[in-house]
């Protein structure tokens, strides 16, 4: 008895192990809007989907992705289980207040083995209920789906789901951002200035010189350590070394580019120093704390208000400006009108987002939205096998 029960722990505790060590599931790392792994959607395709996903996320209404997977990823775990975990990781979604995130999930196969998937976040399953999402998947995935057209099909439904989100929005419904809802935006395409060749000394003195005098009144700034003086004299000292070096490389095309670029930089600096007045307190010349309230939120019919609040606690100086806020959702607005105080920058699963204020939860280390919407999914949504 005795000996039979030490190999029943035994088995348990080999299962445990086993358990422990398992492998995780091989999630694709987020790299924008469409995560292609399968390398099923075509460019057109792509950039369409990409389009959508890029407007209702800096909308503030919601965030769409797409990943394609192989049939060899995904092994045998279902396409729930993955698809799930995945939106959980990416951080789909602008907040834990506002679980916006929408995924949609797709794996190649034979005829018949054609997986696709759509997930939704808690916020969004009254309006993407299960019946609705199958009957879009229905519509507008599957019949393309079953002639092999993989990214017509992504696209087709990614534009009936923005559709319906669009139309909610209009509608002052719940995919509506609040009047200080959250925008997100991961960036995606943004290009990289070139580099200046290395030939060109003047351009890289005189990129040099401004960047550093903006850095340095960027560290006053964040530091609140400003000495009018001294920076007068350290800003006078890089402008000249900067017109030096323009004067002694007389080379046309280089000179031009560096003229033009020291022009650019002053005016840089002059609105960073800008910064840096708006900060200090007119009348004992310490540093301002600003803060912003809503004194009435916006509805679809009326307008809201908001007050911009400077004070300095060295002297109990106190500024108060009002602002108007718009309607949000009004009709001819556009559906992701807020009015102006909508800020926010996610924090979670990414997130902003990363990029990317509140509603964190959910982080990844392989990256997400800049939303930070901690990819709360309900577990609502539908899939279909084709």
């Amino acid at each position: 008895m005795h000996l039979r029960t030490l190999q029943i722990a035994a088995l348990v505790l080999t299962f445990a192990a086993s358990a422990a060590h398992a492998s995780p599931l091989p999630l694709p790392t987020f790299s924008g809007y469409v995560v292609d792994q399968a390398q099923i959607i075509e460019a057109p395709n792509r950039q369409i989907i990409n389009d959508l996903a890029s407007e209702l996320d800096h909308a503030g209404t919601a965030q769409l992705a797409l990943c394609t997977v192989s049939a060899e990823t995904l092994g045998d775990t279902s396409k729930e289980e993955f698809s799930t975990a995945l939106f959980k990781q990416w951080g789909l979604g602008h907040g834990k207040q506002k679980a916006d995130g929408v995924l949609i999930f797709m794996v190649p196969g034979p005829s018949g083995k054609r997986r696709i998937r759509v997930e939704v976040g808690y916020a969004m399953e009254a309006l993407l209920n299960d019946g609705k999402v199958g009957a879009l998947i229905d519509t507008y995935a599957v019949p393309r789906l079953k002639t092999g057209d993989y990214g017509d099909a992504a696209s087709a439904l990614a534009r009936a789901i923005a559709q319906v989100i669009r139309a909610d929005a209009a509608a002052g419904g719940q995919s509506l951002p609040g009047a200080n809802g959250m925008r997100g935006g991961v960036g995606i395409g943004t290009d990289h200035p070139p580099e200046p060749p290395t030939q060109w000394e003047a351009l890289w003195a005189v990129l040099g010189a401004m960047i550093l005098l903006f850095l340095t009144l960027f560290a006053s700034y964040k530091l609140e350590k400003f000495v009018r003086f001294k920076m007068a004299a350290f800003a006078l000292l890089l402008t000249g070394s900067a017109v030096a070096a323009l004067l002694y490389y007389p080379s046309v095309i280089p000179a031009l580019i560096g003229w033009i670029s020291l022009v650019i930089g002053l005016l840089g600096n002059a609105f960073m120093y800008a910064l840096i007045a708006e900060r200090r307190c007119p009348k004992c010349g310490g540093w301002l704390r600003f803060s912003y309230e809503i004194t009435e939120k916006p509805t679809y019919r009326d307008f809201g208000e908001g007050v911009y609040i400077a004070n300095c606690k060295q002297c109990g100086f106190d500024r108060r400006t009002p602002e108007k806020l718009d309607r949000v959702g009004a009709p001819g607005q556009g559906f992701w009108s807020g009015g102006s105080s909508g800020t926010g920058s996610g924090s979670g699963g990414t997130s902003s987002s990363g990029s990317r204020s509140g509603g964190g939860g959910g982080s990844s280390s392989s990256g997400g939205f800049s939303g930070g919407g901690g990819g709360d999914s309900g577990g609502g949504g539908a899939g279909r096998d084709v």
